[in-house]
């Protein structure tokens, strides 16, 4: 089976969105892959929906806008149109992931309003779930399993993007569990491929980076792919299948430069075992902003 990975995805903050600005010979490796995983980067729709929510606490909310305004923090709200969905449908078996920091975004409103274009267009999604009903995993064949984790906050012990008993929110866990549930599957005779929200953001040098790779080696999944630093940061882990992908169509206001690192992947998976191809690039080489 062949699968392509691709990093964050959003037509937030990009006019007039065209799949036509996309790189023929991308656009072509997108068609000509079994499937598509893409890491949708906040919800479908717009703010007309809702505003966003980090946790269901009141409290918590309170105190982390206010943590943000003395560190002078902003997260922007990030979401898509249904634009979006051009590039989804290139693929012969599209899959996005929506454990990240942003699928609170637009509120419930908008996450069941992504849910439901997702469904309606017979898009698999994973990561994304109400009243911890996990969702973090999806079959990609009888062989091979996909598993998605947001653990942004987990490292503090908050919960902030998270489901609760009485909300949604992405799926998430502690490494210990993730690791259990690889090796779980791995007695079942399943291939893994492991997604993982982490780390810090905008940063190029894996020496600043906030994270202990050996800890993600030590989950010992068959392919590993970690999001949210925006940029590719080049690593020793490669060689153990363990990749940190930048964007693949993502304009955020005031770091954006068109030279910025980025890879996207292309995995075989058969019965002799699994082959990851990297493919780095800058942004601009993907897509024509």
């Amino acid at each position: 089976m062949k699968i392509l990975i691709a990093g964050d995805i959003s037509t937030w903050n990009i006019p007039n969105f065209d799949i036509q600005n996309l790189n023929p010979k991308i656009r072509e490796a997108i068609k000509l892959s079994d499937s598509s995983i893409f890491n949708l980067e906040g919800p479908i729709g717009d703010p007309s929906l809702g505003n966003r929510v980090f946790s269901e606490s009141k409290f918590s909310n309170l105190l982390l806008k206010k943590l943000n305004q003395i560190l002078k923090k902003e997260q922007p709200q990030v979401f898509s149109n249904e634009k979006i969905l051009k590039l989804l449908e290139m693929s012969r078996k599209p899959i996005v992931t929506l454990a990240n920091n942003h699928i609170k975004d637009l509120g419930k409103a908008g996450f069941l309003n992504t849910k439901k274009i997702l469904q309606e267009n017979q898009i698999d999604f994973v990561g994304g779930e109400e009243k911890r009903e996990s969702k973090s995993k999806i079959d990609l064949s009888e062989e091979i399993v996909l598993l998605n984790y947001n653990l942004i906050g987990k490292k503090y012990g908050l919960n902030l993007y998270g489901s609760s008993k009485k909300s949604f929110g992405a799926s998430s866990d502690t490494f210990n569990n993730i690791k259990k549930e690889v090796i779980k599957l791995h007695k079942e005779g399943k291939k893994v491929i492991l997604i993982l929200h982490l780390g810090k953001e905008m940063v190029k040098d894996i020496d600043n980076w906030d994270t202990d790779l050996n800890i993600v080696k030590s989950i010992d999944a068959d392919i590993t792919v970690i999001h949210h630093p925006h940029i590719y940061i080049e690593t020793e882990y490669e060689k153990d299948n363990i990749f940190i992908l930048g964007d693949f169509i993502f304009n955020r206001p005031g770091v954006f430069d068109e030279k910025r690192k980025t890879a996207f992947l292309e995995v075989d998976i058969n019965s002799q075992g699994v082959e990851a191809n990297i493919h780095r690039l800058a942004v601009s080489d993907i897509y024509k902003y």
